[in-house]
């Protein structure tokens, strides 16, 4: 009977160490998706290894104050001075990204995409968001951000710009220095968790060429601890034109987790269990 409790620990053992840790799933998409060939819709789902669309306005049905399209995102700011084609990707004949405005001058006018994930981040799991600001009208204060959210919705972590500033903002922190000087050529934005509640960011700004720029790392608050399962992207009072226009690109989910603590106590305890069996 010893015998067979040690088998069975072994091979109970051998079972939970191979199977993968469930983290989110891998996931990309771009605007480049033909799921977007007709615009940026609610229920849209191009891609893999996201959950649909859900796009929000604040004064939803008033059209002209806020809203969401596909377009080009070196149509923002001053151009695309560097010609490098800011954060677009090339679908067929036309460059494109996913684009949103919200009129500054409006009372909280506000344009939201959410994108929920297939799971929740482990740690050693990435998110990407390329993020486009444009200009941000600085009276009243406009901003320009993605949010990762936790699995009741409340956003733990963000990065964006708001008008005004000099530096980009981290969970509403202007780090000057630690994040680049206002460009409107676009940032590719790599988000690491490296505990249940801090995080790794790498800030790649496109003004100055591809490569890491910036790097940041930070915690944040408990409410993080209950799981990453969304990001957001958002456009708040930003202006009125296309110079105003935030355009977002290229999210991507990738990197393997590491075991959780549950996992790692679990095949301890089977070690001991395995071990003390032996011995009798």
């Amino acid at each position: 009977m010893k015998h067979f409790l040690t088998i069975s620990t072994m091979a109970l053992l051998v079972y939970c160490i191979a199977i993968p840790v469930q983290g989110a799933n891998p996931a990309f998409d771009s605007a480049a998706d033909v799921v977007y060939n007709d615009g940026w819709q609610t229920s849209d789902n191009g891609g893999f290894g996201f959950g649909p669309w859900t796009l929000s306005l604040n004064y939803p049905g008033d059209f002209g104050v806020h809203g969401h399209f596909v377009g080009n995102s070196t149509n923002n700011g001053d151009g695309d001075t560097n010609n490098d084609g800011d954060i677009d990707i090339n679908p067929t004949a036309a460059l494109r990204s996913w684009g949103m405005y919200s009129n500054a001058g409006q009372p909280f006018a506000t344009a939201k995409a959410h994108r929920p994930f297939t799971g929740t981040l482990n740690v050693g799991q990435t998110v990407r968001v390329a993020i486009d600001n444009g200009y941000v009208e600085s009276n009243p204060t406009g901003q320009v951000s993605f949010t990762l959210d936790n699995t009741a919705g409340q956003d733990v972590f963000r990065f964006g710009f708001a008008g005004g500033q000099t530096n980009y903002l981290v969970s509403g922190v202007n780090i000057v220095g630690s994040t680049p000087g206002f460009t409107d050529e676009g940032l590719i934005v790599d988000f690491t968790l490296t505990d249940p509640d801090s995080y790794s960011l790498s800030i790649d700004s496109l003004a100055t060429g591809v490569g890491v720029d910036n790097v940041v790392t930070g915690d944040m608050p408990p409410t993080a601890l209950l799981g990453i399962g969304r990001v957001t992207l958002e456009s708040y009072q930003a202006g009125v034109g296309s110079s105003f226009d935030a355009y977002f690109n290229s999210i991507q989910i990738s990197g393997i987790p590491e075991p959780t603590a549950l996992t790692l106590l679990t095949v301890t305890s089977l070690l001991l269990v395995s071990t003390r069996g032996l011995r009798n």
